[in-house]
């Protein structure tokens, strides 16, 4: 999971492809808070189903400092290379679990 989104760092130029990126990831975030309560109502629901039925642990692992490429850099190798690596070791350090 990305850090909270800033429109300063993460859609870089002043023009209709800053409002578009700013729509798609506003839209990435409202995704992810919907499957969130989906999470939240099936563990609801476990608590009163049958034996046998459990409930779904949520880890959240957040990136220490924010992620070195945005949500378009497709073709920025480096930037995910990056972004890999930055979460390989963030996933190791507990301040950055929720």
């Amino acid at each position: 999971m990305d850090t909270v989104f800033n429109i300063e760092r993460s859609c870089a130029e002043h023009s209709l492809g800053r409002m578009t990126c700013a729509m798609f990831v506003t839209w990435q975030q409202r995704l992810l808070e919907y499957e969130l309560r989906l999470l939240e109502a099936a563990n609801r629901l476990a608590l009163h189903a049958p034996a046998g039925a459990r409930r779904i642990e949520l880890r959240s692992i957040r990136p220490a400092v924010a992620l070195p490429i945005d949500a378009l850099g497709f073709e920025d190798r480096d930037g995910i290379a990056r972004a890999i690596l930055q979460g390989i070791e963030d996933q190791h350090a507990p301040a950055n679990a929720l």
